[in-house]
């Protein structure tokens, strides 16, 4: 009897056939965990607020167990389901899910066009934050050194981080947590749980440093627009923006006021408007430039 393993030899990873009657001694890759890349859109329409989701679900390892099964849930602050859900069928025709946090999907339906990786979540509410909760039962057996290996199989349950996610405000934004940081040459505007941006026309920044005399501050203005200013990098699930006017340069340690606003286009009247740290709190932080 045999069994096709992945072991490592001279430090590269091959797959082979092992008897298992033999007394042969294998360094096996050990498993790796399930996780799941998501992108978040918001919308509105005249239904009201929901928020697309792109699902890419990574196991590699396969230790989801019953398939890959593993199960999803929109949140609200005090832990309770929110919303409806509707799926994609073969046609793109959308389908409600009844009782959608109990709906079954299946990491293999990800590689087809059954699912196709976007879930929709309706009936929210306007400018809130949500968590999104992916969540299955995994199934691991690595052990650490010292201990015996496949003498304890563990089967535990796999739950993300439930990152928060918002929905849109009155002016089709979602701003989400701003989060600043600082590197060397600027600060960048990391906008959690946010999304289209493509109503923001303006960004205006400050940039100081409260009792010093060396650093001169910053102040300026951004033109945005769509796919101008607001990035999300492959891979990301949060938009940046990064502020890197001329001559801007940061010290190790030192820990910068930044404040940013914005003037967005309402999507209904064309007018304007401005919006402050008043009206996002997280528009108004602090950066700390450190080196890793």
């Amino acid at each position: 009897m045999y069994a096709r393993v992945d072991v490592y030899e001279d430090g590269v990873l091959v797959k082979k056939l092992v008897s298992l009657n033999s007394n042969t001694d294998l360094t096996l890759e050990a498993l790796k965990e399930p996780n799941f890349l998501f992108t978040r859109t918001a919308y509105k329409d005249k239904d009201g607020y929901y928020i697309d989701f792109g699902l890419k679900p990574n196991d590699e390892s396969e230790t989801l167990t019953n398939n890959g099964k593993f199960r999803i849930a929109l949140l609200d602050a005090e832990g309770n389901v929110v919303g409806n859900m509707k799926l994609q069928d073969e046609k793109g025709r959308f389908y409600d899910v009844a009782n959608y946090s109990e709906y079954d999907f299946y990491v293999p339906d990800f590689s087809s066009t059954n699912v196709g990786g976007l879930v929709r979540i309706e009936g929210l509410k306007e400018n809130s934050v949500y968590y999104f909760k992916i969540y299955g039962e995994a199934y691991v057996n690595n052990y650490k050194e010292g201990t015996l290996p496949g003498a304890e199989h563990k089967t535990k349950v796999y739950d993300n981080d439930s990152p928060a996610v918002y929905s849109l405000n009155e002016f089709g934004v979602a701003f989400g947590n701003v989060d600043f940081t600082a590197t060397e040459t600027s600060i960048v505007a990391t906008f959690d749980g946010g999304s289209n941006f493509e109503n923001v026309v303006e960004l205006t920044y400050n940039v100081s440093l409260p009792n010093s005399n060396e650093y001169p501050g910053y102040r300026g203005t951004y033109i945005t627009g769509p796919n101008k200013g607001f990035v999300r990098e492959p891979g990301e699930i949060n938009h940046r923006f990064v502020i890197n006017p001329s001559g801007m340069r940061h010290k190790i340690n030192n820990t910068y006021v930044v404040v940013i606003s914005v003037k967005v286009k309402n999507p209904d009247t064309g007018e304007i408007v401005p919006i402050t740290a008043e009206d996002v709190p997280s528009f108004a932080g602090y950066a700390t430039y450190i080196v890793s």
